[in-house]
């Protein structure tokens, strides 16, 4: 049987329980994105019906459907207009809240005048429907939001009774007014705001945090007032909480650098539970925090506290990631050792987003800490074994980007690069693999033959950036051992000038070739210098 149908049988006039099954079906249908146009004349019906529960599927209707046609919205006009007026506030919010998300700008014109009588409404529950409603006519409306002055009279209601009716206030002020920065703070609101603190909810303690973003205190007195006041609420069980009122800290001592740091340790301890307690959202909100607001001005505050940060094994991969990009940005000297433990774990991981990043981590401590290059790099060459292309080829990655030359015995390190040459299939680890056996391939034995295999299977390689690493590589090594290169070479550079195809690769070898052909000492000279 059809909605249609269903809606015109004549029980669902006596029948209350029937008619918000039916009604439900409809709204059902609605989620779907089902078209249900022909059904708004009947549903329209039911915002006339005594049972409350009827009355509100049905505005929840015309809410979702506010897009059709004006002379199907039109039906329900006179009702809703009547109900904003009626003794039950619940039925006067419900009505005024419903005409206000009609989407229509010449509908909504009906809405203007039971709005301004909704704001003064001795009932809190419409006064807060009222204020959030100021921000949906200002959508479809803007202009009208300064014909009525609905901007001071929404400043006005901050100093409101009700807390959420001042938090909404906030809210719809800083819809309204987003193009000139949000909502204007002086001093008078700002400590309103401030002794309303304690009746707010945990959410409404955020809002006014982000609101006192944009006051500027007068005098350093008046910043250590402030923060005084607001000193408890960074040791406050709710994250939001803790992490709103940390900028407002950071906003008032922007011209205080010297406190800066004490307010770093006051906010640690709070940082540092939210993390061990687990919720992988908070986890991911926190560190998110962290590395945007803490870490560029006090990268070693968390050094002592680094195994929080540690991977815990059923923590989601988003969650690791992040973890592991901070990892090496809080790793202290003495610390690195932990850290380099954790990271080889991770390295391993099932997931390969994860093993690549512990892998460019390990990469970065060895930036970070130059005197634990050679145990970075040894930690990150005894992966070559696992004989696994994701991992060799970010340990090669990681190997492009670090500074060997200081380091001696350079055949150790690239003892394992023959084996995993096998493997490598993604075209970053191949241009790295290449790079290195231009760069170093005095160190390696078998580096001639490796690029000879690579030469000639060039009609393999797809990769643009991959043909030009090899032949870079191939003349680099021509340059350092000529013997056992020139052959390979030639039959490269004769190979890329006549069959490639791509233009890049070929005017590249056409460069090279004629270079060597005018002067080969200087082209050496060339292409091993830094």
């Amino acid at each position: 049987m059809s909605l249609s149908h269903i809606l015109a049988k004549p029980e669902l006039q006596t029948d209350v329980f029937a008619c918000r099954q039916a009604i439900t079906q409809v709204l059902v249908a609605v989620s779907k994105g089902e078209d249900t146009s022909l059904l708004t004349p009947q549903m329209v019906k039911h915002l006339a019906s005594n049972d409350l529960v009827i009355k509100k599927l049905a505005c929840l209707y015309l809410e979702k459907c506010a897009n059709q046609k004006n002379e199907d919205l039109l039906l329900a006009l006179n009702t809703l207009l009547k109900d904003c007026a009626d003794p039950n506030p619940t039925i006067r919010g419900l009505a005024l809240k419903t005409l206000c998300s009609l989407r229509d700008a010449e509908l909504m014109q009906y809405s203007l005048k039971p709005l301004k009588l909704a704001l003064q409404d001795q009932s809190a529950y419409v006064r807060r429907i009222a204020v959030m409603s100021c921000a949906r006519i200002y959508k479809s409306l803007p202009l009208v939001i300064d014909d009525l002055g609905l901007v001071d009279l929404l400043y006005g209601m901050l100093r409101d009774s009700d807390p959420i009716v001042v938090v909404n206030c906030l809210h719809a002020l800083n819809e309204i007014l987003h193009s000139e920065g949000g909502v204007v703070v002086n001093r008078k609101i700002a400590y309103h705001l401030l002794n309303k603190l304690e009746e707010l909810t945990e959410w409404g303690v955020a809002t006014v945090m982000d609101v006192l973003t944009n006051y500027k205190p007068k005098s350093e007195n008046e910043v250590f007032e402030i923060m005084n006041i607001l000193d408890k609420f960074l040791g406050h069980s709710n994250s939001a909480v803790v992490e709103a009122t940390f900028k407002v800290f950071l906003h008032l001592s922007k011209d205080l650098p010297h406190i800066k740091t004490e307010i770093f340790k006051r906010i640690k301890p709070s940082l540092v539970s939210f993390l061990n307690a687990g919720n992988p959202e908070v986890c991911f909100m926190i560190l998110t925090f962290i590395d945007e607001n803490i870490l560029p001005e006090s990268g070693d505050l968390f050094a002592d506290d680094i195994k929080s940060f540690f991977c815990k094994q059923k923590e989601p991969v988003y969650l690791k990631v992040k973890k592991l990009k901070i990892i090496p940005m809080i790793a202290s000297e003495d610390k690195v050792k932990n850290a380099l433990d954790e990271l080889m774990m991770l390295s391993k991981d099932h997931s390969i987003e994860v093993a690549q990043n512990a892998i460019f981590a390990i990469g970065k401590i060895a930036v970070k800490h130059n005197c634990h290059l050679g145990t970075c790099i040894s930690r990150l060459v005894s992966l070559f074994h696992l004989n696994v292309d994701y991992i060799s080829s970010s340990v090669l990655q990681v190997l492009k980007s670090l500074d060997i030359d200081q380091l001696g015995e350079l055949e150790k390190i690239f003892h394992g690069l023959e084996q995993c040459a096998e493997v490598i299939q993604d075209p970053e680890g191949l241009c790295a693999m290449f790079w290195l056996l231009g760069e170093y391939g005095e160190h390696i034995d078998d580096a001639p033959y490796m690029l000879e295999d690579y030469s000639e299977k060039l009609g393999e390689l797809c990769d643009t950036g991959v043909k030009l690493h090899l032949l870079s590589a191939c003349v680099k090594l021509f340059a350092k051992r000529p013997a056992e290169c020139q052959d390979t070479l030639g039959k490269l550079l004769e190979f890329l000038m006549i069959e490639e195809k791509d233009c890049d690769v070929q005017e590249r070898a056409r460069f090279y070739f004629h270079l060597l052909q005018k002067d080969v000492e200087y082209t050496k000279r060339l292409v091993l210098s830094r």
